[in-house]
């Protein structure tokens, strides 16, 4: 470049500004695309249209820069900050012989190497340390033949010496941040950690946070109107609704007479329940009817957890009732069916297996829940056949499922159609021990 009339940012903007545009928006980085997606459980060159459009843009955007920078330092339409160097520069590139184009290439290759192998093979940082420790050497080795000025063996290891200790840093605080990790209980969101608590905590507090302030706006703007009374007593109602309820959420579980102490996340995923579904007696239809109804029904229904023997909940059940009942009254138990409950293990190799089909079917983490149901063939399933009976559910919230206007969109009909083409996929690559 010196030589065609550049200057040494010309230089630095064609080789650093071009890696570092690179790095930044780069579509299949081993590291910052293939390895990070990995990590966060996406399929691996995932997004791949979006990626390969901003590197497009980005790259084109730094190409015309240096193309409009290198023009006008060529044709002297600025002044350049380094033509007093030009002569150093122009000695080292005088220098540029075959062995320097061999070392170029075997980095080129070597780079090709990492790719294929993150991307084809699978290889995570100790394959790819490997790799880069290699290209390291056939680069020193050709050098060393080729009689490159500074090659010398003592020379060289005074370079891995130095590279090696500027990696240090960085080195130790990822093995700080791994060990914090482990002492905080991994780093798997399915499974119960201080971490994951934290976390949780976190989240619940900024949700309260803003829950406060929709409803603490409307008392400021009363305030500006000059109702300060009004807006005293509102803000009063904020601070008595956060002490009581603690949010909308755990105000929905307060009002259902939930298990005290317990979040509602625990009270709808993990913990027994006993739900009266139905209740009938005496008239219910138009109109008034002053009668003492003679007997009444109700349908009552319990979510048992592992652990739990249905039998003798179900006999507790009965003792607890009759106990409370009247001596002039007469209770009568009629049983529907039961059956024990059913978990399966967080490190299941079929959950594993399925988000990994769900995740493909929808390029998205698939989220692992816990849920209470009705659904005997699942007992028997992990029981009789040895395996993870899983549920994959792909309703919405909005779906009324088992109301008179229950709804299914079609979306979500072909969603479970590809789920379920992903799982089987992912099911028949699995191995059991």
């Amino acid at each position: 470049l010196n030589r065609a009339g550049y200057d040494a940012i010309t230089a630095m903007l064609v080789c650093y500004g071009a890696s570092q545009i690179g790095f930044a928006t780069s579509w299949m980085n081993p590291f910052s695309v293939i390895i990070a997606q990995s990590i966060a459980g996406l399929p691996p060159m995932s997004g791949l249209g979006l990626r390969i459009g901003l590197w497009s843009l980005f790259t084109l955007v730094a190409a015309l820069f240096t193309w409009r920078y290198a023009r006008s330092v060529r044709l002297g339409l600025r002044g350049s900050a380094t033509r007093a160097d030009e002569t150093t520069v122009a000695e080292a590139a005088s220098a540029f012989g075959r062995a320097h184009m061999l070392v170029l290439l075997a980095m080129l290759a070597g780079v090709i190497w990492v790719a294929w192998g993150a991307t084809t093979q699978g290889y995570y940082l100790a394959e790819i340390a490997a790799q880069f420790f290699a290209v390291g050497i056939a680069t020193v080795a050709i050098a060393r033949i080729g009689g490159i000025d500074g090659c010398s063996v003592s020379e060289m290891m005074e370079a891995f010496r130095e590279g090696a200790a500027q990696l240090l840093p960085a080195a130790i605080i990822v093995g700080a941040a791994k060990g914090i990790m482990l002492i905080l209980g991994g780093d798997d969101p399915a499974d119960p950690s201080l971490l994951n608590a934290l976390l949780a905590l976190v989240a619940s507090s900024a949700w309260e946070l803003g829950l406060s302030w929709r409803v603490a706006a409307p008392c400021w703007r009363r305030a500006a109107r000059g109702s300060l009374v009004t807006a005293a007593l509102c803000l009063g109602c904020v601070v008595a609704g956060n002490v009581i309820s603690s949010g909308a959420r755990a105000s929905a579980a307060a009002a259902s007479g939930g298990e005290s102490g317990r979040t509602m996340l625990e009270r709808t995923w993990s913990r027994p329940t006993l739900d009266v579904n139905g209740i009938h007696g005496g008239y219910t239809g138009a109109g008034a009817k002053t009668i003492i109804p003679a007997s009444c029904t109700a349908k009552i229904s319990c979510r048992l957890v592992p652990g739990q023997d249905p039998v003798a909940i179900e006999a507790a059940l009965r003792d607890f009732i009759s106990a409370r009942i009247p001596a002039e009254f007469s209770v009568e138990f009629l049983n529907h069916g039961m059956n024990p409950a059913v978990v399966v293990p967080a490190d299941s190799p079929w959950l594993s297996a399925a988000k990994t089909g769900l995740a493909a079917a929808y390029d998205a983490p698939a989220a692992v829940i816990g849920t209470g149901g009705s659904i005997p063939a699942v007992g028997d399933i992990q029981a009789k056949l040895g395996i993870d009976a899983l549920l994959v559910g792909f309703g919405l919230d909005d779906d009324r499922v088992h109301s008179p206007n229950e709804k299914f969109d079609l979306r979500c009909l072909r969603g479970g159609i590809k789920s379920h083409a992903g799982m089987i996929a992912a099911f028949a690559t699995h191995r059991t021990s």
